[in-house]
């Protein structure tokens, strides 16, 4: 520990030893409330070796990003390299995530409503025409949920081929909240 700090100080390093905050009085307070309710830091022991080595990495990644696109690929290139971990894509400022061979956007709330529509239907033509919005989204991929505001939209192999008397109309309105 005390060599830690030692190298630390002489290189210039920051190290667990040798990193310091200094808060005023006021900025304790909710630093101090802050501490108390975020989660306990891993062991020092699974700080080491090559897991520290790649958080170390990404944290540089995310540091020297100056885009939105490089700091999502530090993101999503350090969560790739995880085992098992989910395939995601941004597109038109939303994040997309493979679940389950279905790309679901995170703005996607769990239990909501969701409306299947069948791609490149007649309903999903008329859809993309009500809703110029989900254009851009629809690159992600072939089977994608879109979040709306009051529901989800699933675009896949099946779902609604036709709109009834204002269907689609009742749906655009929930899909962006009106």
């Amino acid at each position: 520990m005390d060599r830690n700090r030692e190298l630390g100080l002489q290189y210039g390093i920051l190290t667990e030893y040798t990193s310091y905050l200094v808060l005023e009085p006021a900025a304790r307070v909710a630093e101090q409330a802050r501490r108390d309710m975020a989660p306990s830091a891993p062991a020092p022991s699974a700080q080491n070796g090559a897991e520290a080595f790649r958080r170390a990495e990404r944290s540089a990644q995310l540091t020297a990003a100056k885009s939105m696109a490089a700091s999502d690929e530090a993101v999503v290139g350090g969560i790739a390299r995880e085992a098992d971990a989910p395939a995601t894509r941004r597109v038109g400022g939303r994040m997309f995530v493979q679940r389950s061979g279905v790309w679901t956007d995170l703005a996607h709330a769990d239990g909501g409503q969701v409306v299947q529509v069948k791609a490149f239907s007649q309903a999903y033509f008329d859809l993309v025409t009500a809703l110029p919005e989900i254009r851009e989204w629809l690159a992600v991929g072939d089977d994608l949920l879109i979040g709306g505001r009051r529901m989800s939209i699933r675009i896949g192999d099946a779902g609604k081929a036709t709109w009834g008397s204002g269907e689609l109309d009742r749906l655009v309105r929930s899909f962006r909240g009106a």
